[in-house]
């Protein structure tokens, strides 16, 4: 890759807002709230504005965008999917894990009768799709959702869907090098933490339920003591305390968000801070090249420019490159 990224023609966002309050505005989405609210959003200009602006620094990357095949992963109620339509790609899969997000996005989709643009329910083993099946990946928002496995999982898995030399396109807003995005990153993972939040009471029901017989404060210490812990190490931990009195030292440290808490039960997390030099090295042990862009689309970062450059932005925006 060059440093400058490919300059390509696109419609306005004036443009694409004006198309998209047209085709929205007279729906019935009552059926799904969520999707209402979301298409309300983008009916605004500040909400047009921050999503025409993150998916076209993606689509501006995609060689022959109109001739191509691309997949959005997480696609939620399929908004974006409706967006990049109207900026010019061609044609667009979606999909996601929860059947109702699926299920309003094939809603609109029914009434608009949109071409070229699909819509299926993302199964727990894997993407929907033949290998080497399409041209270019969209990920935006999903990889604070999940937890290492889930990465891991989820990137190969996509790696065997792209065709050789395609392209997977990602942005988070969780870049914990930038001091805002640290702070209210720590500031969530502290409420969460707290009697009343819902990592603390969902672990805290899960330790009741293996020792009933705990006191309300051993209880509660222990669930404060527990807290990067789940499923099977979280049941050794209770039983190690049960049987020795051993406390785990898996307190809540938010100087170091390297680590997560993470549910009792399932694993998962409520935010995963999105280093971009550990995302890098996720993504190449899956046989990627990875570039970092600016938000603006304008130029790929150099790696002596990126500690200065991740220090004051929000956000990480990849480029990622399947090998052949």
């Amino acid at each position: 890759m060059t440093n400058a990224v490919r300059s390509s023609p696109f419609p306005t966002q004036a443009a694409v807002a004006d198309r998209f309050n047209a085709l929205f505005a007279p729906l019935d989405l009552r059926p799904f709230p969520g999707l209402a609210d979301q298409a309300r959003k983008l009916m605004t200009a500040e909400g047009m504005r921050a999503k025409y602006h993150a998916l076209r620094g993606h689509l501006v990357n995609v060689p022959d965008l109109a001739g191509s095949r691309g997949l959005d992963v997480g696609c939620g109620y399929g908004l974006p999917i409706c967006l990049m339509r109207l900026m010019g790609a061609g044609r667009l899969l979606g999909c996601d894990v929860l059947a109702e997000r699926i299920a309003g996005a094939r809603h609109w989709l029914a009434q608009l009768g949109m071409p070229d643009i699909d819509f299926t329910a993302n199964p727990p083993d894997g993407l929907p799709l033949g290998d080497a099946s399409v041209d270019w990946v969209t990920a935006i928002g999903l990889y604070a959702n999940l937890n290492l496995a889930a990465t891991r999982r989820l990137f190969e898995d996509v790696r065997r869907v792209l065709r050789p030399g395609g392209l997977f396109l990602l942005n988070e807003s969780t870049n914990p090098h930038f001091p805002p995005v640290r702070q209210a990153i720590a500031d969530r993972f502290r409420e969460e933490e707290q009697p009343g939040g819902s990592l603390f009471e969902e672990r805290r029901a899960h330790i009741r339920d293996r020792a009933p017989g705990l006191g309300e404060d051993a209880l509660a210490t222990l669930t404060r003591s527990t807290c990067y812990l789940w499923g099977a190490a979280l049941d050794d931990a209770v039983i190690a305390f049960l049987s020795h009195g051993t406390m785990p030292a898996s307190q809540l440290d938010v100087a170091d968000l390297s680590r997560v808490p993470l549910r009792a039960r399932s694993g998962n997390l409520v935010m995963r801070p999105c280093d971009p030099w550990d995302l890098r090295g996720e993504l190449a042990a899956c046989g990627f090249s990875v570039r970092f862009r600016t938000p603006a689309a304008d130029r790929f970062l150099e790696e002596g420019d990126m500690e200065a450059y991740f220090s004051r932005s929000r956000g990480v925006f990849v480029v990622a490159r399947a090998g052949a």
